[in-house]
């Protein structure tokens, strides 16, 4: 399934799922979704292909006008639009514009729903009491939204990043060193990450987090390295099944081994196309 950021992609994500708040949200009194702020009329978008079940212009649940799509076993919810640009019935592609952010309470929109600014609040609803951690809703059981995106469709990670650098990294929208601009945030000494890809601009290598929208971070400039690379776990594998020739049935370390060296022969592949 193709995914997509749901409004652009150097909005701020300003408030995570399941944050406490007993007196804001119904309830265990914890927040449903995500919360992802920029300027009202900011694009929203479709996160993955579905069918508009609902284009709720008047606002309800405190949501203002909101979109639900339907994605045959799972729904997504945007909230607090602006405008909506969808009807329901409609089938939509990952991308595809669904309506403009909204939820500014110093406008003249009375339909803003419960908000203090303006900010997308989306949800990934399931119909079913999943297994961890979750929060019960009038439309099912939401969780994390983007994890459970990533998990679910995205390919799996090619390395883990850990930050070596003591004063962490910038994380940026671009690969590009020298801009100043659309800086998304920071990761701290420590920090590990997944990486879904690896590029290589003139005298510095940069990998692009496993996310849905573009979030690229620095590992090396010139000689300094900022971020060690690792092979990630055996359970994060693309691989399914050992090469032709390979016995099934191999041992724990000699099939490890095996993994990280096709990781590794897949990695310099790449790099080989892209050096012609």
């Amino acid at each position: 399934m193709n995914l997509a950021y749901p409004t652009s992609p150097s909005a701020r994500e300003v408030q995570g799922f399941g944050n406490s708040n007993p007196k804001m949200y119904p309830g265990p009194g914890r927040h449903m979704g995500i919360d992802i702020a920029a300027n009202v009329g900011t694009p929203i978008y479709a996160a993955c292909p579905g069918v508009v079940e609902t284009a709720n212009l008047k606002g309800a649940h405190g949501y203002g006008r909101h979109v639900v799509i339907e994605h045959g076993d799972f729904r997504t919810l945007y909230a607090h639009l602006h405008r909506v640009f969808v009807e329901e019935g409609r089938t939509l592609d990952a991308g595809a514009l669904i309506g403009e952010m909204g939820g500014d309470p110093m406008d003249d929109d009375p339909i803003d729903g419960a908000s203090t600014g303006p900010h997308l609040h989306f949800e990934l609803i399931l119909p079913a009491e999943p297994k961890s951690d979750f929060v019960k809703t009038w439309l099912g059981w939401t969780v994390d939204p983007f994890p459970y995106l990533l998990k679910r469709f995205a390919p799996a990670p090619i390395w883990i990043g850990t930050v070596v650098e003591k004063s962490g990294m910038k994380v940026r929208v671009d690969a590009n060193s020298n801009s100043t601009r659309n800086i998304l945030g920071a990761l701290s000494k420590g920090t590990q990450f997944e990486i879904a890809e690896l590029t290589f601009p003139v005298d510095a290598t940069w990998a692009r987090v496993r996310a849905l929208r573009q979030e690229w971070v620095c590992v090396k400039q010139r000689n300094q390295v900022f971020v060690e690379l690792s092979a990630p776990p055996l359970s994060a594998s693309t691989q399914t099944s050992p090469p032709i020739g390979e016995a099934s049935n191999l041992g724990g370390e000699k099939a490890a081994r095996l993994d990280e060296v096709n990781r590794m022969i897949a990695y310099l592949e790449a790099r080989k196309k892209e050096l012609m």
